[in-house]
């Protein structure tokens, strides 16, 4: 029985410049590939958020801290935002969706006391409350959504009879409890997912369980951690800039080859010289490297990567590893990888997705600026094959507009000038539409319901770019 697994919706408030966007990220499912989500719309109009969005949403499922980066992301004049996703989990028979709501608050630093242990910076956001709910439909019976947890201000609310496993001494431990969810707050970690309270769940005693309900509970937290560390790949725009610096962030997904079971997660790899890696990472690194060739080949005619074994010695870890070097061949002749062009090298980084993308129905990748650096037409083609025979997820944001010819409008998301309601779909395309050139002519003549483009005046820029001159 074959699984699927995706992200359904995205909802955001006072985050960054969206006052409020909802996204519905399955109406492209029913064209029969994969499920291919893209996000345009001019440049500082929310398209990245959504990106950023997952990925803090990983970070949160594995109960790790929201980077520093993030310190900023509530929108100004607000002290709160808002997240809503909506993940499922469906077969032949049944579907279960996983609801996850997050409210972030902007929490001002205070200061430790001496000048030597002052913070850098005034604020950070922290996880003020969450809510963990669940419904399933389908064959097996239905089951409503009904909230499974949730952890507010004044504590954690749990059915009595889950609380009672959890939490046997709640009312005796209650202080000492309140004092490490504030300090998993202040640490900026979700408490829901922490690992003091994850394991609890996932390590509870089954035989007091009475009521199956723990199982259900046990099931919900394994699926979420499990997709959150090899369901769930983030690709943002400080990948590209890497590449940049001579550094390949090789993302590396092994699929569902169970003959060579391979890892997930990126490894960065230095293209101005060599690395000392362990063995077992340097096999990964083969084993997807061929698997990658098999594809890149077919992309640019003649290419091929390879890695190069220098030496063998010991790690700073003391494992046995070995110097790798990456090089690319054409004519059979080995070149630094580094002497690739940018867009090659980005396509080699996420290959590896790509390929889990066309063959695994339970990946989820979300790529921001999936154009850059690659040719529009083979983007266009790349896109259009998985978008009829993918299996998995795909959610990018893009400036190129070549995908609006291949693929089909259900597809296509939009940004607005509204940010009460900054994402919508085309309306009234006509399937013979070429949807790049509805889009073009719905940035000239406004025929949208919302406007999808704030104009720009062509001499105020002229005169401003002469003003600017000193002339």
């Amino acid at each position: 029985m074959q699984q699927s697994v995706c992200i359904s919706a995205i909802t955001l408030e006072n985050i960054k410049n969206v006052a409020y966007g909802h996204i519905d990220l399955l109406a492209s499912k029913h064209i029969g590939g994969a499920n291919l989500v893209g996000i345009y719309g001019q440049n500082g109009s929310g398209k990245t958020i959504i990106i950023e969005a997952l990925e803090i949403l990983k970070y949160l499922l594995l109960g790790e801290k929201i980077p520093d980066e993030y310190e900023n992301w509530i929108s100004i004049n607000q002290d709160k935002g808002k997240l809503h996703f909506e993940i499922q989990q469906s077969d032949e028979n049944d579907t279960e969706t996983f609801f996850y709501d997050v409210v972030l608050k902007r929490d001002k630093i205070k200061s430790l006391g001496s000048d030597t242990q002052k913070h850098d910076k005034n604020y950070r956001i922290i996880v003020d409350s969450e809510v963990l709910s669940y419904k399933r439909t389908g064959n097996s019976g239905a089951l409503r959504k009904r909230v499974l947890v949730s952890s507010e201000k004044e504590g954690i609310r749990l059915p009595q009879n889950i609380l009672s496993i959890l939490l046997p001494n709640y009312e005796e431990e209650k202080i000492d409890f309140l004092v490490s969810k504030l300090l998993i707050k202040r640490d900026s970690r979700s408490f829901l997912f922490s690992k003091e309270f994850k394991q609890r769940i996932l390590e509870s005693d089954s035989t007091k369980d009475n009521t199956t309900q723990l199982a259900l509970y046990r099931r919900v937290y394994s699926f979420l951690v499990n997709f959150a560390q090899k369901g769930l790949f983030i690709v943002k725009t400080s990948h590209s800039a890497l590449h940049g610096l001579n550094i390949l962030p090789l993302e590396i997904h092994g699929g569902a080859n169970k003959a060579h079971p391979v890892g997930v997660g990126t490894i960065t790899i230095p293209l101005y010289s060599s690395i000392v890696l362990p063995n077992t990472i340097v096999e990964h690194i083969r084993y997807v490297i061929k698997m990658m060739n098999v594809v890149l080949e077919k992309i640019v005619p003649g290419l091929t990567i390879g890695m190069e074994e220098l030496s063998s010695e010991l790690t700073d870890d003391g494992e046995m590893g070995k110097t790798i070097t990456l090089v690319s061949y054409k004519s059979k002749t080995a070149i630094p990888l580094r002497n690739e062009s940018e867009g090659i090298r980005k396509i080699i980084s996420i290959m590896s997705l790509l390929i889990a993308v066309y063959n695994t129905r339970t990946i989820v990748v979300a790529i921001d600026e999936l154009d850059s650096g690659i040719f529009e037409y083979l983007l266009g083609e790349l896109l259009t094959i998985l978008s009829n025979r993918g299996k998995g997820q795909l959610i990018f944001t893009s400036h190129n507009l070549r995908p609006l010819e291949t693929l089909h409008k259900s597809c296509i998301v939009v940004t607005t000038t509204d940010p009460k309601k900054r994402y919508v779909r085309l309306t009234h395309v006509k399937t013979m539409n070429n949807v790049r050139d509805f889009y073009y002519r719905d940035i000239i003549l406004g025929e949208q319901p919302l406007d999808v483009y704030q104009r720009t005046d062509n001499e105020k820029i002229a005169f401003a770019l002469r003003e600017a001159g000193g002339e």
